[in-house]
Parts: structure tokens; C-alpha cells; sequence
């Protein structure tokens, strides 16, 4: 769907040129960057690929503010990390 709004307002723009049409509309499709996550298409260009990444960086983000929000603050200390963090500083091979 906002793939036709965005081209629809391109058309409106007296001489916008086709290529950068074409850039607009590929960054679109191809922002999730992979089929697995619901892409028509994967990213072609550097740009699709640039804009791929700082979409997924913003949604880590948006899910690292949720969890800081709801996190009770100065109860027993920091928080501790995810077990596969903890568990790779501590070797068991001595």
C-alpha cells in the first residue's frame, strides 16, 4: 500500500525523473531485507541495504525502550545479562 501512495505522489510531481522513482519504490519493497521476515524483495541496491539495516536497528531499539520502560528501577542492582551472555565470559575448560 505505500508503495502505490508514495509512487502516486511521485506522479504528481511534474518531472520527477523515473530512476529515482524506481530507488524510492525499490527501498520500499525491500526494507525488511529478507523473505523470512516478510520481503518481496530483497534489498538490490546500497541504499535498500543501508535503509534495511537502520529499520532493524530501529526496531531493536523501539524493543530495548519498551523493556527499559517497564523495568523496575534500582531493584537488586543491574540488570543481569541473558544467559549465552553470562555463560561465554566463564570458560569450563581450565
Amino acid at each position: 500500500m505505500e508503495v502505490e501512495t508514495v509512487g502516486a505522489a511521485m506522479n504528481a510531481i511534474e518531472g520527477f525523473p523515473a530512476n529515482l522513482k524506481s530507488v524510492v519504490q525499490h527501498l520500499l519493497i525491500s526494507h525488511h531485507g529478507q523473505y523470512d521476515f516478510g520481503s518481496p524483495k530483497l534489498p538490490m541496491i546500497r541504499e535498500a541495504l543501508v535503509f534495511h539495516y537502520l529499520d532493524d536497528m530501529d526496531s531493536k531499539l523501539a524493543a530495548v525502550r519498551s523493556a527499559l520502560a517497564s523495568a523496575p528501577i534500582g531493584v537488586n542492582g543491574p540488570p543481569t545479562p541473558p544467559p549465552s551472555v553470562a555463560n561465554s565470559s566463564t570458560s569450563t575448560n581450565s
